[in-house]
């Protein structure tokens, strides 16, 4: 019973094995390295707008005037 059931993780890890091998050889590409750089940087270009968008800071406020003069 104990050399099927290790027969059969042996099987699966050789199976796993191979295809991580084969299936995962662009996940440390270049190409790959350089989206993801490029998608963090931008993201982090973007959190600026996306917290003000949250609290509600980028509509004007219904007390905001334009036409007040800036000195009383």
């Amino acid at each position: 019973m104990a050399s099927r059931w290790l027969t059969v993780v042996l099987c699966l890890l050789t199976v796993g094995g191979i295809s991580a091998a084969l299936g995962c050889s662009e996940y440390l590409s270049a190409e790959r390295n350089r989206r993801r750089a490029y998608v963090v940087k931008t993201d982090w270009e973007h959190a600026g707008t996306d917290l003000d968008w949250m609290l509600g800071l980028d509509v004007p406020s219904s007390l905001y005037e334009d036409s007040f003069s800036p000195y009383p």
